[in-house]
């Protein structure tokens, strides 16, 4: 199969605006609380997620992500889609996939934290995220409010 049908056309495509994507997992749990992650290097909780790495799916790298920070392993199968932002700042745009799992009293009894890059978690609820108990990625506050579909996330300013 061939992909370009002409060399303007693969010029086009060489020349155009890539993007850095990233996935994360919002792991709910029976009470319906939402695992947040304290990592090193960020100021804020967020969900477990990383970059999307080259031939990876954002569901593939949402997996991969989840069990390299906390040690938890779920299935493509068991995700669903609820929000892609596209995040722009000063210095980037990027996409954000997220996806929601169950996660289940046998997964929280495994959670093993990623050394090197995890410093915590916890369960938080809506309320909590809502009364700004921690300092929270806005895909954690977007949860709470229950936001689902395309979002647009300005930073920076």
């Amino acid at each position: 199969m061939r992909l370009f049908k002409n060399q303007t056309q693969k010029n086009w495509i060489q020349l155009a605006t890539k993007r850095i994507s990233s996935s994360g997992v919002m792991l709910e749990d029976s009470d319906g609380k939402l695992l947040v992650v304290k990592a090193t290097y960020k100021p804020y909780w967020t969900v477990p997620g990383g970059l999307v790495d080259d031939r990876e799916t954002p569901k593939q790298a949402a997996v991969r992500e989840v069990f390299e920070e906390i040690g938890v392993r779920i299935n493509e199968r068991d995700m669903v889609f609820i929000l892609v932002a596209d995040r722009m700042s000063s210095q980037l745009q990027t996409y954000q996939f997220l996806f929601k799992a169950k996660l289940s009293n046998d997964m929280k009894a495994h959670i093993i934290l990623q050394d090197s890059e995890i410093e915590d978690c916890a369960l938080v609820s809506k309320a909590q995220v809502e009364l700004g108990d921690r300092n929270y990625a806005k895909a954690v506050m977007q949860w709470a409010s229950n936001v689902t579909g395309y979002v647009e996330q300005v930073f920076d300013k």
